[in-house]
């Protein structure tokens, strides 16, 4: 494992991260997730705690945007 992804890894594992996406409307949708496990540099599990909104996104469009 790199350097920085052991960081990556380290800061994203350990911490509250902010997960962002778009609605179909292109307004902006960000919810709090507790628990992330970095799997690879492109793979990163997280917790599905009632994301109803966010899975809608997803099949709209499926960037999202980590913020650690």
């Amino acid at each position: 494992m790199k350097v920085e992804l052991k960081k990556i890894k380290n800061i994203a594992e350990n911490n509250p991260i902010a997960i962002a996406t778009m609605m179909s409307d292109n307004k902006p949708n960000i919810i709090a997730v507790a628990f992330a496990k970095v799997i690879s540099e492109k793979e990163i599990i997280i917790t599905d705690n009632f994301m109803v909104q966010t899975l809608k996104d997803l099949s709209f469009n499926n960037n999202v945007a980590l913020i650690v």
